[in-house]
């Protein structure tokens, strides 16, 4: 079988492709072109004359993706020992995250409300009971929700990574009876999650603002750099000279000090003296000698605990506040360290459309977009008349019923 690559791929050696081939018929089964940036390192294969399915492991992105193609008369049992065939596969990578992509063939299922319409065979109902409760055991989502032939979704794209895909489009191509689907993804999967913090050793962090030159200029002075050169080659003679300078500037700037976790002792000790007027306030109540008075003369204590936490919890606050304020020349990392503390957007946005409908990444045409979009909404504060906005209605494909 010939494997015919698109123009655009076959111009550039930057792809790569893995395949599992029907084996009754030629042609058919399915394909997946990888870009070298998304590494395929191994794949395994089902194929039993009916159902087709590759499954692929990217190391760099910890996923597995698959392809899978089921024909619309396909029996359950060969759609179920498939889909058997990837549980089984997935049970040993539990630490990926998995992507799914194929023709699946299951025109009866609307994924907008995910339910089974009826007017299918009984067998093709089941099967698509069976990919609903592979769903649900592998935590997917399904992404794609706009017809990809005729009317009909049967193109999907499955994963369990939250957030993965940000839009799908559906156009038509002179290359198949399929529309193309392009999937637009959130990130890239292939570069490292900047979430997860490196491994630091301990004398990697040092405190600046305490450093000795004196002591390091006179450890460089004690050094008989010429012994150094004497007792080692040349060519290791750099790494040696970088290590002692390692240690002498470990030696002459400590290290940087753990936060002291008894800075909030104030709020601590107001905590447990609540705590222990509230186990008093919960036994008074239990006693039935207990008078009104004191009772009352403990809810008056419990309430001056809560005002005195309020009132030491705004000012450690005002103090880290100020300490942020007057290193802002001095340390600025300090400053923005706590300023994206309270920073509210934490992602950024991957993708907008502009008015002519057209996909934009770059960020300075997305804050124009944005800008404009925001603008728009506002109206001049100094002028007298202003009309009331129009909005046009929601058209809904399934209206609200009173029918259950």
């Amino acid at each position: 079988q010939r494997e015919r690559k698109p123009r655009s791929m076959s111009s550039k050696k930057t792809w790569s492709s893995s395949r599992c081939d029907r084996s009754t018929r030629v042609g058919g089964g399915v394909l997946l072109y990888s870009h070298e940036s998304l590494p395929i390192i191994s794949f395994v294969t089902f194929d039993d004359k009916v159902c087709q399915a590759l499954l692929c492991k990217c190391e760099t992105a910890k996923m597995i993706i698959c392809v899978l193609y089921r024909p619309p008369d396909a029996p359950l049992a060969s759609f179920k020992a498939c889909l058997q065939f990837i549980s089984d596969y997935l049970s040993g990578h539990d630490s990926y995250e998995a992507c799914f992509l194929g023709d699946y063939n299951f025109p009866m299922i609307d994924w907008v409300s995910n339910v089974i319409l009826p007017g299918s065979s009984s067998v093709s109902n089941q099967s698509a009971s069976l990919l609903f409760n592979f769903m649900a055991d592998n935590l997917l989502s399904q992404y794609i929700l706009e017809p990809t032939r005729l009317n009909n979704c049967l193109d999907l794209c499955l994963s369990n990574a939250p957030n993965l895909v940000t839009h799908v489009s559906a156009v038509d191509t002179p290359l198949s009876d399929h529309k193309l689907v392009e999937i637009f993804l959130s990130h890239n999967p292939c570069r490292p999650d900047p979430s997860v913090p490196p491994d630091f050793n301990a004398s990697t962090f040092r405190s600046l603002d305490f450093y000795n030159y004196d002591k390091i200029i006179y450890l460089l002075n004690l050094v008989n750099w010429n012994e150094l050169w004497e007792i080692c080659d040349p060519e290791e003679f750099p790494l040696l000279m970088n290590l002692v300078l390692l240690q002498i500037c470990e030696i002459g700037c400590p290290k940087k000090q753990a936060p002291n976790k008894h800075r909030h002792s104030s709020v601590a000790t107001l905590s447990r003296k609540k705590r222990k007027l509230e186990r008093r306030l919960k036994l008074a109540e239990q006693n039935p000698v207990a008078t009104a008075a004191h009772l009352q003369s403990l809810n008056n204590q419990i309430s001056l605990v809560y005002a005195d936490m309020r009132d030491a919890i705004n000012n450690n606050l005002n103090y880290r506040e100020q300490q942020a304020v007057e290193k802002v020349h001095s340390n600025p990392k300090y400053f923005d360290s706590y300023a994206k503390k309270f920073s509210k957007q934490k992602r950024s946005i991957p993708m907008l459309f502009d008015e002519a409908k057209r996909t934009c990444t770059n960020p300075k045409e997305i804050a124009n977009i944005l800008q404009r979009q925001f603008s728009s909404v506002f109206s001049d504060a100094s002028a007298t008349n202003i009309n009331d906005a129009i909005f046009e209605p929601t058209s809904l494909q399934k209206p609200f019923t009173d029918d259950m």
